[in-house]
């Protein structure tokens, strides 16, 4: 990175990093933050006090850049990695506002895709600080990559659960548990990688473990809301009705 020092807060970042073979070059106003961990990446949104993106409360990152465009994905507008805002200190600072309150479990990391080659190196960044800062706080990934291959990926023990592959509409279940579509895995991070094989992963949880309040049940009548019995099986499926 060459950086020269401009009139105001920011500094004026010629970024050049290579993203599937091809060498990239941004022009950018990056701040001290950035300058320190060597890097730049984008965002759409942070959520808070998010119920839909893994377990408890919680504060989500809405990454930009993904090259899976899947079909049927909620969020398209998310796919651009030069889309959205630059993440500077302020984001930063944001999110650690909500990461400071004790009833907020962790955050998740979303978009986009946080593994696209533009956002790994920010949100391994961002992650190593979060898990230095606020050890009991855990953190979620999605990503469309399978976790064969996400695995190799330097940031992955920074990560608690990964939620991995592609949305498939032929597959779509809405009530499935934190994923969209059946041939997704949530995926217990830590576990995986202590086994003797990790290539094998260890689950979080299964399909139909619970119903996270709000998630497919705003909104609709109760007969269309999954009873689930006490081993955490699915005892009815919901009917044709979708959230």
């Amino acid at each position: 990175m060459v950086g020269l020092l401009c009139e105001g807060a920011g500094v004026l970042c010629v970024v050049d990093f290579v993203c599937e073979g091809v060498d990239v070059l941004r022009l950018v106003w990056c701040n001290v933050w950035f300058l320190e961990v060597g890097l730049v990446m984008r965002y759409h949104n942070i959520t808070k006090d998010d119920m839909l993106n893994g377990d408890g409360l919680r504060v989500v990152l809405w990454v930009a850049g993904c090259e899976h465009c899947c079909k049927g994905c909620q969020n398209p507008m998310t796919w651009d990695p030069d889309g959205g805002l630059l993440f500077d200190a302020a984001a930063k600072a944001e999110i650690f506002e909500q990461l400071d309150k004790p009833y907020i479990e962790g955050i998740t990391f979303s978009g986009g895709d946080p593994l696209h080659c533009a956002n790994r190196d920010g949100v391994k960044a961002l992650a190593k600080e979060i898990k230095e800062k606020y050890p009991d706080k855990n953190i979620w990934l999605y990503t469309g990559d399978v976790w064969e291959d996400a695995m190799r990926y330097s940031v992955i023990p920074y990560i608690d659960v990964l939620v991995d592959g592609e949305f498939v509409q032929d597959k779509k279940d809405a009530t499935l548990l934190w994923k969209g579509s059946s041939n997704q895995r949530v995926i217990n991070v830590q576990a995986s990688l202590a086994k003797e094989n990790p290539r094998i992963p260890v689950l979080h949880c299964g399909d139909y473990d619970d119903i996270p309040m709000g998630r497919e049940t705003a909104g609709m009548p109760d007969q269309n809301i999954v009873p689930f019995n006490a081993n955490g099986s699915c005892a009815i499926k919901k009917n044709a009705c979708e959230a």
